[in-house]
C-alpha cells in the first residue's frame, strides 16, 4: 500500500512540475502577444499568434483581449489543480481542500465555454456601441472542443462530489469505531 501510495505522489509531482511549465509557457506567450501588438510574431524559430475567427480578422486587439481573458481563466484553474497536486504529494487524497481545488479547477474548465463563444461578440458590440469600430458581422461559434471542455468539467465535478462523499463516510466510519 505504501509503495501505490508513493507512487501517487511521484505521479502527482510531476504532474505539478508540467503544470508550472504550462502555466509559465502561457505567460510568456500572452506577454509575447501583447508586446508584439497583438498581431503575433516568429523570433527566430519561436513564434506565437492568436487564432481568431474570420470575423475579427479587421479587430485584432478584440482577439487578444478575448484570448488574454481566457488564458487568465485557464491560468486560474491550471494553478488550482497545481495546487491540488500539491495536496496529493503531502498524501492528502480525500481532504477538504483538495475536493475545493479540483472543483475549483472544473468551474474554470466549464467557465472557458461561454468567456469564448460569448466574449469576443460582446467585445465586438461594444466597439460598434461607442463608435469605434464598424462591425458588419457578429457570430457565436461552438465547436466540438467546447462540448468536450464541458463534458470534462461536468467529469471533475463529479469526481469532486465523490471525493467529498468518501470524505464524509471516512468520518463517519472514524466516528463509529
Amino acid at each position: 500500500m505504501t509503495e501505490s501510495v508513493n507512487g501517487a505522489r511521484r505521479r502527482a509531482r510531476t504532474v505539478r512540475r508540467l503544470l508550472a511549465c504550462g502555466i509559465a509557457g502561457l505567460a510568456l506567450a500572452n506577454a509575447w502577444l501583447w508586446w508584439q501588438g497583438g498581431a503575433g510574431g516568429q523570433y527566430g524559430g519561436f513564434g506565437v499568434e492568436v487564432d481568431m475567427p474570420a470575423y475579427l480578422q479587421p479587430h485584432p486587439r478584440v482577439a487578444l483581449a478575448s484570448a488574454s481573458v481566457l488564458s487568465a481563466v485557464l491560468l486560474y484553474g491550471l494553478l488550482r489543480l497545481s495546487r491540488l497536486m500539491r495536496l496529493f504529494e503531502r498524501g492528502e487524497f480525500f481532504s477538504a481542500a483538495a475536493t475545493r481545488h479540483l472543483r475549483a479547477f472544473a468551474w474554470a474548465l466549464a467557465l472557458l465555454v461561454p468567456v469564448d463563444v460569448l466574449l469576443p461578440p460582446a467585445l465586438l458590440g461594444l466597439l460598434a456601441a461607442a463608435g469605434w469600430a464598424e462591425v458588419r458581422e457578429v457570430r457565436l461559434q461552438l465547436e466540438a472542443a467546447h462540448f468536450w471542455a464541458l463534458l470534462g468539467a461536468l467529469l471533475f465535478l463529479l469526481v469532486a462530489s465523490l471525493m467529498a462523499e468518501a470524505r464524509r463516510l471516512a468520518e463517519d466510519n472514524a466516528q463509529i469505531v
